[in-house]
């Protein structure tokens, strides 16, 4: 029983030696800050300082990801939109900052009622 076992993880380990695994790490840092500066109508704007050690050398910050759904309606569908961000001054301790806008003429998700509340998640990679 133990060689059939044995043999089998050997094959299992021969196949995997095949395939071609690309996958990345992120690491998460607890000291990345960000925040939503704007909703209205028309766009949404917001800003995040990447992760660093606080001399303006930080991570870079390529784009935003946002994604918008009507609260209390987990079951509906849920947008995203892909941002680019901007480069902007660094903050108070040198950190690299980075802001994005993006455009929601026409983009909120539909909604039943007169007044809807939106969850609206933004990330940054």
């Amino acid at each position: 029983m133990w060689r059939k076992r044995i043999s089998f993880i050997g094959i299992f380990v021969i196949i995997l030696g095949f395939l071609h695994i690309d996958a990345q790490f992120v690491r998460a840092d607890s000291k990345k800050e960000g925040n939503i500066t704007l909703v209205t109508d028309e766009k949404i704007e917001g800003w995040a300082t990447s992760p660093g050690e606080g001399n303006g050398k930080g991570n870079t910050i390529s784009h935003f990801v946002v994604r918008i759904n009507v609260k209390g309606q987990e079951d509906t569908t849920v947008r995203s939109y892909r941002v680019d961000a901007v480069e902007a001054p660094a903050d108070r301790n040198g950190e690299k900052k980075y802001m994005f806008s993006l455009d929601m003429i026409g983009k909120w998700p539909a909604a039943q009622g007169e007044t809807v509340t939106y969850k609206i998640v933004v990330d940054a990679y």
